[in-house]
Formats: C-alpha cells, sequence, structure tokens
C-alpha cells in the first residue's frame, strides 16, 4: 500500500509542477510578445494539446492504474509507449498532410 501512495504522490508532484511551469511560461509570454506574436504561440499550443489529446488517449491514467498492481509493469509499459508511438506518427503525418488548411484558415 506504501508504493502506491508513493506513486500517487508523485504523479501529483509531477502535475503541480507542469501546471505551475505551463502557467508561469504564458504569463512571460503574453507580456513579452505583444498580441499578434502570442495568438501564434496560442494557436501552436491549442495544436499541441489537441495532438497531445489524440495520442496519449488515457494512456497515463491507465498506467497510474496498472503500475501499482504488477511487480514487473516494463510490459505494460513497453505496450504504452508503443500504442502512443503509433498514434503520434500517425498525427503527426495527419497534421502534415493538412497544414496547409491549417494555414489558409488565418
Amino acid at each position: 500500500m506504501d508504493r502506491v501512495y508513493f506513486t500517487t504522490l508523485i504523479i501529483f508532484v509531477g502535475n503541480g509542477i507542469g501546471l505551475i511551469s505551463g502557467f508561469i511560461t504564458r504569463i512571460v509570454a503574453a507580456r513579452y510578445l505583444g498580441p499578434d506574436a502570442y495568438g501564434f504561440i496560442a494557436l501552436g499550443l491549442t495544436i499541441t494539446s489537441i495532438v497531445s489529446l489524440c495520442t496519449v488517449f488515457g494512456l497515463s491514467q491507465t498506467l497510474s492504474r496498472e503500475i501499482p498492481r504488477h511487480d514487473d509493469p516494463s510490459d505494460i509499459m513497453v505496450k504504452s509507449l508503443s500504442i502512443s508511438l503509433v498514434l503520434s506518427i500517425f498525427v503527426t503525418l495527419s497534421l502534415v498532410l493538412i497544414r496547409e488548411q491549417i494555414f489558409q484558415a488565418l
């Protein structure tokens, strides 16, 4: 049970650090870049968020739940990384194919 608490603590701290650093980065970028340049940054962050949502596809929650249940989690990690890699390649190729439509919409 201590392993579950430790894993939960690590996930909680990591998420907190990521949220705080992202918040600070956006404040600094908005302050120094101006509205036009920050608009492009915001568009890039939006596209990145959508792409990461499609490529991760709930794997982090599954890993958080399944790793403490197994003595040797390497098999689960290899499978999840393989799935994420395949989805990343598919989404990247899709974005490359539709990049002209995205930029024409701007």
